[in-house]
């Protein structure tokens, strides 16, 4: 089914539960920016994929009103036309979604490295924690966007529309390089799909990325998600000084107040590795 013809058997669903114009406009919005993102294939993505999209809502700084009607749009697109059961069902709320509450220490993101044998999905954690990347920026990424002589990436929405540019890490082109020996396809992404699909999926990431952990010896219980790379870039940007503005540039971060408990993560690490000055004082002497 297309997309506005999903639009329209959602429009007659909600005029046949006696929804208000108010309510219906909203849900319209929302769904046909999803609609946007997924095509026609929405009512059939993963679970993961529909969570992902709600949590990227808050990291690009969207007031919780404004994620709270997309994620009633999204339970009513899902769980009546679908006839899914609720993919949003136990997912924190949009003000904490995306959140950084903790992020890897360096040590960590190299233990995870290691243990990522594959090396299309050791690239892909790379960039995440090396260049900012959201899961559904990695997924997405065309082999085209990555320009390695000027050391950039290009980031685009799936409709192609660009969002903004940040590095490419050349301690990632060796791996790059590999990765690309390797194909023999014609496919756009640097992260191809199997089957149907076209890239890589946000599931698949996570399902690699929950084995890498437990072969790191890290917590493996549901609480660290791929987002921990992205906050991870950010933490350790900050602690090693790079301007707040340039690192929520380079994140493509809307909102000042989301680079808040990024800083407070800095901070409080920075703080640790600080040595007083009275101690400093004392070992001088």
């Amino acid at each position: 089914m297309a997309g506005s013809e999903l639009l329209e058997s959602v429009r007659e669903m909600l005029r046949q539960d006696g929804k208000s114009q108010g309510t219906t406009a909203s849900y319209l919005s929302h769904l046909r920016l999803f609609l946007e993102r997924f095509g026609e294939s929405a009512p059939d993505i993963p679970d993961e994929d529909v969570r992902a999209y709600v949590e990227e809502l808050a990291d690009m700084g969207r007031s919780p009103s404004y994620a709270s009607q997309a994620r009633s749009a999204l339970r009513f697109f899902y769980t009546r036309l679908a006839g899914r059961a609720d993919p949003l069902d136990g997912v924190r709320t949009t003000r904490d979604a995306g959140r950084a509450d903790r992020a890897f220490t360096r040590e960590e993101i190299s233990r995870l490295l290691d243990c990522t044998k594959q090396p299309l999905y050791r690239l892909a954690f790379m960039l995440m924690y090396s260049s900012g990347l959201r899961t559904n920026e990695v997924c997405a990424l065309r082999r085209r966007n990555v320009d390695t002589e000027g050391m950039l990436i290009r980031v685009n929405d799936t409709a192609g529309r660009h969002l903004r540019t940040t590095m490419l890490p050349r301690s990632c082109l060796a791996l790059l390089y590999e990765c690309l020996a390797g194909r023999d396809d014609d496919q756009p992404y640097l992260f191809p799909g199997r089957g149907k699909t076209v890239c890589v999926t946000g599931r698949t990431l996570q399902r690699v990325f929950g084995h890498s952990l437990a072969n790191a010896g890290l917590e493996t219980q549901g609480r660290i998600t791929l987002s921990w790379l992205r906050h991870s870039f950010a933490v350790h940007l900050l602690e090693d000084g790079t301007d707040r503005r340039l690192v929520q540039e380079l994140m493509g971060i809307v909102s000042t107040s989301m680079m808040t408990p990024y800083v407070r993560l800095a901070a409080a690490n920075r703080t640790l590795r600080v040595m007083s000055p009275l101690d400093r004082f004392y070992e001088r002497g």
